[in-house]
């Protein structure tokens, strides 16, 4: 049976959770693909999706996110897709208690509710 896979790149799916904070830190999307379908499926096509990410928050993570992304364009039947990044402001509930970072303390009664954060969202594919 011809099969064609479409691993999303979302930061927080499954497999990305089951890599934080180990050793290994890159999927192999086709051996995950493979290891996911029936045996007679025969993978014809892995559709990845992505945008180019910022350094805004890690300096570091575009240069990691392109080594990544070389890495698996020699992989057989792999197809990068890519989309862009909608960076934006908005007000969001925050966890109670929340965390800050850096560490601060605010007198009891005066942790804020809601804050206004950077919200990033792939949008439309080019």
């Amino acid at each position: 049976m011809r099969c064609g896979c479409y691993p999303s790149s979302a930061p927080r799916d499954p497999y990305y959770r089951a890599l934080r904070g180990t050793r290994h830190k890159w999927l192999d999307i086709a051996a995950m693909s493979a290891a996911a379908l029936p045996p007679n499926c025969q993978i014809e096509r892995i559709n990845y999706y992505t945008a180019h990410i910022s350094g805004r928050v890690d300096t570091d993570a575009p240069r990691r996110q392109d080594a990544y992304l070389r890495a698996i364009s020699t992989l057989p039947n792999v197809v990068i897709h890519y989309g862009n990044f909608l960076v934006s402001q908005k007000w969001a509930g925050l966890m109670q208690p929340p965390d800050f970072r850096p560490p601060l303390t605010l007198p009891p009664g005066s942790v804020p509710q809601v804050a206004y954060v950077w919200q990033t969202e792939e949008k439309t594919l080019t």
